[in-house]
């Protein structure tokens, strides 16, 4: 069996499994030309590293779709990801869960725990924020979503799909914030991370998810050998 059938074969495991290999890659190959030094954030390492984990999910998503359905598949994620008709609720939803859930966690561990959780905004990184997430999105959510969907109910999807995105940020997490925080890196990992598996859907409206998870049912049937899989 070729690479290219494995991947026919497994999407969704194939999709992962590149994601992680690309980001956890890149960064193991920056981590290995400092000594794996984490005690100096040097710019240039940083920046590299976002760089990085944006090119796991996005190529990932990007060559799988193309490998499974060509020039079509491709305009069709590209058109999947500009829907934004939805309720201004959701679009509420979106913006203020988890900011609001983050600042209710952090706040007491701020005071009880360590000052270093507690919760600060700042702009440049809410920037980044914007950036990384809209080029992870072809991924997670143009790649991976609708094919969970067309396999597993909603809540199962965002949970395993956001236990597979919070582990995908383990490496880079440390590499940021292990020298900081020392033993307590684990807490802020799951701090951070154990609220985003309720959320990783990226609330779209209920509306919305029927009308993906119809679709994908409908290509899946395209894709028949590619689903007996994983």
């Amino acid at each position: 069996m070729t690479p290219a059938s494995w991947l026919r074969s497994h999407p969704l495991l194939g999709y992962f499994a590149l994601a992680y290999s690309t980001s956890w890659g890149c960064i193991l190959i920056i981590l290995g030309s400092t000594g794996f030094d984490l005690t100096v954030l040097r710019p240039l390492d940083t920046g590299l590293i976002f760089v990085s984990m944006l090119l796991g999910p996005s190529t990932a998503g990007l060559a799988m779709t193309a490998l499974l359905n060509g020039r079509a598949g491709l305009r069709q994620l590209k058109a999947s990801l500009a829907l934004w008709r939805v309720g201004i609720r959701w679009y509420a939803v979106a913006l203020l869960t988890m900011p609001l859930a983050m600042v209710a966690v952090l706040w007491p561990l701020g005071d009880f725990v360590d000052p270093a959780f507690a919760p600060r905004f700042q702009w440049p990184l809410f920037a980044i924020g914007l950036v990384a997430g809209s080029f992870e999105e072809a991924g997670w959510t143009g790649f991976a979503t609708p094919r969970l969907l067309a396999r597993q109910g909603l809540l199962a999807t965002g949970l395993s799909l956001g236990l597979l995105w919070a582990l995908w940020h383990v490496l880079v997490d440390f590499r940021q914030n292990f020298n900081p925080l020392g033993t307590a890196w684990l807490l802020e990992f799951a701090v951070f991370y154990v609220v985003h598996p309720h959320s990783s859907l990226k609330m779209k409206s209920p509306r919305e998810f029927r009308r993906q998870r119809v679709e994908q049912m409908r290509r899946a049937q395209l894709e028949q050998p590619a689903l007996h899989c994983e």
